[in-house]
Parts: structure tokens; sequence; C-alpha cells
């Protein structure tokens, strides 16, 4: 991306790979782009609900996912994830953004963590987790991967 410095500070002129600021699918290419970024592992038979690109000044990528409770086990375990779940109680940061899925206020639990991430490719980041436990065999994974 090129920032130009002027009188009133930065202004965004545009990513320099091409691809749009935003871009929200379940197109097989964002949904790898979002999981290549977080080292993120999307274990076989797990639903994309959608993949959000949102990077203007940083790099930030959203995932929702549905999963079993063991396909979110090893999502965890493959993806280096080892910060323990917490339940969580809403209302929802003011960073989360909400793309897709049920509303998590109608959630019978939520479940929560993150932590400071380096990828493989050296990218600094936050990585957050947090599970919608809609039924006893249904979790619905918001994955949020902000730049740093």
């Amino acid at each position: 991306m090129t920032l130009l410095v002027g009188c009133g500070g930065f202004v965004s002129v545009g990513r320099t790979d091409g691809k749009p600021l935003i871009e929200a699918s379940t197109s097989p290419e964002l949904v790898q782009e979002a999981a290549n970024y977080g080292d993120w592992i999307i274990p076989d038979g797990t639903k994309v609900l959608l993949a959000k690109r949102a990077g203007e000044r940083i790099d930030r990528y959203l995932l929702v996912l549905e999963a079993t409770p063991e396909q979110l086990a090893s999502m965890l375990a493959m993806s280096n994830f080892e910060q323990p779940l917490e339940i969580f109680t809403p209302p929802m940061p003011p960073r989360f953004e909400h793309i897709a899925g049920p509303d998590l206020n109608s959630s019978p639990r939520i479940s929560r963590a993150e932590e400071r991430y380096t990828s493989r490719s050296n990218e600094h980041m936050e990585r957050s987790v947090y599970v919608d436990e809609r039924t006893p065999t249904l979790r619905i994974v918001h994955l949020d991967f902000l730049g740093s």
C-alpha cells in the first residue's frame, strides 16, 4: 500500500498488491489468503460462512466458520493457538465485527481467547477467536487476524 503525507496527515492511495482494500466472499482464494495470513488450519468438513479482507492501513482478515466441537479442537491445535477459551459475556468489544452467522447476542454460550502472534512469514498480529456454542454439536467460530 502506498501512503502519501500531506498537510492533513496520511492519505491512503491503495494496496500495492492490486487487491481491493475490502473484499468479502466465500471464494477459496480469499479463504486461503485469510488462513495463510493467520497461519490457520481449517479442518476438512468445516463450513466457511464468510471471509473478509479489510486492510487499509494494516492487514486484517476475518473468517467465520461452522464446525463441530471436534473440528474446533483440531483447528485450534493445528493452528498452534494455545490460549484457553474462556466464557465471554456480551457486549462485544468495539473492534469485534460480526460478518456472518447468527447474532452472538442470541447465543446460549460464547467463549473467547486472543493472543499476540508472529506468523511463519514474520507478520506480527493479534489472533482473536470467538466461539458461539450454538448447540451441543455446532460451533460458529469467528476469527480475527489483525496485523500490527
